[in-house]
């Protein structure tokens, strides 16, 4: 691992925590550049400044099983599920996730994506050369990618459309918790609080309602050979275990656990469907936003990524031989705002 390491100093109680709230990517920036690590005061929270491939490359493959992932925010907002649970328990869920994101469900979700991609730029045309707001087009268009190839048809319009505004509520809520100086109880009666807890019991009906749906209707398209995630959760069985103890200690793929396998219940499945909704979108907006952003401050990169004609056809499959040969190009340019946008 990397043998400096720097402490950053700020205001009184307040740390950094204005610097960084101003300008987060410059911040960050700037404070990879002293090399090594950095330990960053932000009001009553210390983070530590990993950029180094090497500590990167400890911390996440070398030796994970130290370094908690358990956020007690996150799980306020998503309860026990992949993103928030460790050792037996995200092994698991893990493992159930993975089998609607792996390669043999790429021709559903490409069919999926081509034709949410094309609303977008249908929409785009409609604008006629007026201004839009580009990283709300890419949180809107990876949602309705998400949504539709994890769960198929079983979310209507109007559902979608209120679920991205409470989306957008609980993310505001996590940012403002954990950027706060004072971590103020859910209980306190503050207008966030409020707006918060609304926005919950709106996933909350919406994801329960799809469940419940899928329950009685069966699978997506009538046909066990076709699930999607949401299959995939309803018809998996796990080893009950206590999540929290579970988290403490560390995994042995070899331990035979003595409880009897079960189906997992509505609030297990509600919390992998919050999790899809809530973590699932974010990340691949963000990098195709810098991407674009990136593509129209270089025109050189612009001119190689649009060198190849993309198929015109609707009807042309997003798997054929034209949309593939555009891939190394796209790929690329997403790989470069990557690694030009990622801090340090």
């Amino acid at each position: 691992m990397a043998e400096t390491t720097t402490t950053l100093r700020g205001l009184p109680f307040v740390g950094c925590l204005f610097s960084f709230r101003r300008d987060p990517l410059r911040f960050l920036r700037e404070a990879a550049a002293r090399g090594g690590r950095a330990w960053i005061p932000l009001g009553r929270n210390w983070v530590l400044l990993v950029t180094a491939p090497e500590d990167v490359d400890h911390v996440l493959r070398h030796a994970h099983e130290s370094y908690g992932k358990r956020e007690e925010l996150l799980v306020r907002v998503m309860g026990e599920s992949i993103l928030t649970a460790e050792g037996k328990v995200w092994v698991e869920r893990r493992r159930i996730v993975q089998k609607e994101l792996g390669p043999d469900s790429m021709p559903h979700v490409a069919g999926t994506s081509a034709a949410e991609v094309q609303k977008l730029i249908d929409d785009w045309r409609r604008l006629a050369g007026a201004p839009t707001d580009l990283e709300r087009d890419m949180r809107r268009l990876t949602l309705n990618i998400i949504v539709r190839a994890m769960f198929s048809a079983s979310m209507s319009d109007a559902d979608l459309e209120e679920a991205r505004g409470a989306i957008d509520v609980v993310m505001e809520y996590v940012q403002a918790r954990w950027l706060g100086l004072v971590d103020v109880p859910l209980q306190a009666p503050t207008p966030l609080n409020s707006r918060f807890k609304e926005a919950i019991a709106t996933l909350d009906r919406i994801v329960y309602q799809m469940i419940r749906g899928r329950r009685a209707g069966g699978y997506r398209d009538g046909s066990p050979d076709n699930p999607d995630l949401l299959d995939q959760l309803l018809k998996a069985t796990h080893k009950p275990t206590d999540p929290r103890r579970e988290s403490a200690k560390q995994f042995n793929p070899r331990e035979s656990p003595r409880e009897s396998a079960k189906r997992f219940e509505d609030q297990e499945i509600r919390n992998e469907v919050m999790t899809i909704f809530l973590a699932g979108h974010e990340t691949t907006a963000m990098a195709l936003s810098w991407t674009f952003d990136l593509l129209g401050r270089h025109p050189a990169w612009h001119a190689k990524f649009t060198r190849r004609p993309w198929p015109s056809s609707a009807d042309e499959s997003p798997l054929s031989t034209p949309f593939r040969a555009c891939l190394p190009s796209a790929g690329s340019s997403t790989k470069r705002s990557g690694s030009i946008r990622r801090p340090g």
